[in-house]
């Protein structure tokens, strides 16, 4: 026996309703109070699972649409986890202090300017680094040499010139472009007759490289 108002039916009750909605739909007079509880019933029940699959749907196609875009994250996540590797590589086979292991690995995370370590003379730490790095990456990208010949051996070079031609030549992720670059907001050529020197050495080199690598 049903209770009435118990907010539930018995397998005769549905039974019941299959019944009148198959008379129904023959005779083409289906029941209001069959649309007004039944269906009512019905569509509680599968409401959610409808939705839950359309928003999976959703996710699954945005998903699909970022990986799309720019390479895709996971094309960029391999590229990060990549440099990630060749920065702890180099860390490693330098031999950089632990004093020092934090804010080396940062500037060369973030392309930075590396700065002075006082436990491990900074051009022996920037060459290593240097061949390290560079050398699994871009060769066409300006390496410790190239700065010991433009930065150490031009002399009249203004204080301020110098250390912007060392931090920048000795920063192994800096592209051969935003080296000179750093160098030339600094340099001045009008001031002092070594800026000029160290800037012509750079174009120099510029081109040496290019017609080296084929640029």
């Amino acid at each position: 026996m049903q209770r009435e108002g118990a907010g539930c039916t018995t397998a005769k009750d549905r039974l019941k309703i299959v019944r009148q909605s198959i008379k129904g739909m023959v005779d083409g007079n289906i029941p209001h109070s069959l649309f007004t509880s039944h269906s009512h019933m019905l569509g509680l029940r599968y409401s959610r699972s409808c939705i839950c699959c359309l928003l999976w749907t959703l996710i699954l196609f945005i998903t699909v649409c970022l990986q799309e875009v720019n390479g895709g994250p996971v094309k960029r996540s391999k590229r990060a986890q990549s440099k990630e590797w060749l920065i702890k590589l180099a860390l490693t086979r330098c031999k950089i202090p632990s004093s020092c292991w934090n804010s080396v690995e940062r500037s060369l995370t973030e392309d930075k300017q590396v700065s002075v370590c006082q436990h491990m003379d900074f051009y022996v730490m920037m060459d290593c680094l240097d061949q390290i790095v560079l050398s699994r990456t871009n060769a066409t990208d300006l390496n410790a040499k190239t700065g010991s010949v433009c930065c150490e051996t031009i002399s009249d070079v203004s204080i301020s010139c110098q250390v912007a031609c060392r931090s920048a030549l000795y920063a192994p992720t800096l592209t051969h472009e935003k080296k000179k670059n750093r160098i030339r907001s600094i340099c001045d050529p009008t001031g002092t007759e070594g800026d000029g020197k160290v800037l012509n050495c750079l174009d120099t080199t510029s081109d040496w490289l290019r017609e080296k690598y084929k640029l």
